[in-house]
């Protein structure tokens, strides 16, 4: 009995056909579902850095507002309507960033949205006129320290991004 050796080297290759191709199709799937985490990340990024934009946009607006208000008491009714506007704008986007932001910086969330609060209740119409000194000693400190903590809120969040995009690129490595 003659033993031939091409169906063994058949099998062989064949074999050495499917594992390529398996390892292929896992490579594709594993590139596919890190492309889908990295996609995922950069929206995420980009949503987080529009809100907190939209509300210092709010807070530096109200600024101007107020400004306006000093300087032409007579369009108060226009002037504190547009401050009521960029409040209602403002919590809004506080709302989105709850929905954004990770659950292990809710807590500084919160304090924004207590120094949100804050700010806006120091703009209320007063019950005194709108005074320079008003605004340099009780407004000015307010938005500064909301500025101050939506930077920090915003720096946590990107830097649990990159952590989340670290893990992402080792895990492909």
């Amino acid at each position: 009995m003659r033993f031939r050796i091409w169906p063994v080297l058949l099998a062989g290759f064949s074999a050495l056909v499917i594992l390529i191709a398996f390892s292929g199709f896992s490579a594709l799937n594993r590139a596919r579902n890190s492309y889908t985490l990295t996609t995922r990340l950069y929206t995420e990024e980009l949503g987080t850095e529009q809100v907190f934009g939209q509300l210092r946009s709010c807070i530096l607006q109200s600024a101007i507002a107020m400004r306006d208000l000093l300087l032409s008491p007579d369009e108060a009714a226009v002037k504190r309507a547009e401050l009521r506007s960029l409040e209602r704008s403002s919590r809004a986007s506080l709302e989105t960033l709850r929905t954004l932001i990770p659950a292990e910086y809710k807590p500084r969330l919160e304090t924004l949205g207590r120094a949100v609060d804050g700010y806006w209740r120091l703009l209320e119409p007063p019950k005194e006129e709108v005074t320079g000194q008003m605004l340099r000693t009780r407004i000015l400190p307010q938005r500064q320290a909301v500025l101050a903590l939506a930077g920090q809120i915003e720096d946590l969040t990107r830097d649990s991004i990159q952590q989340q995009r670290r893990a992402i690129d080792r895990r492909q490595a």
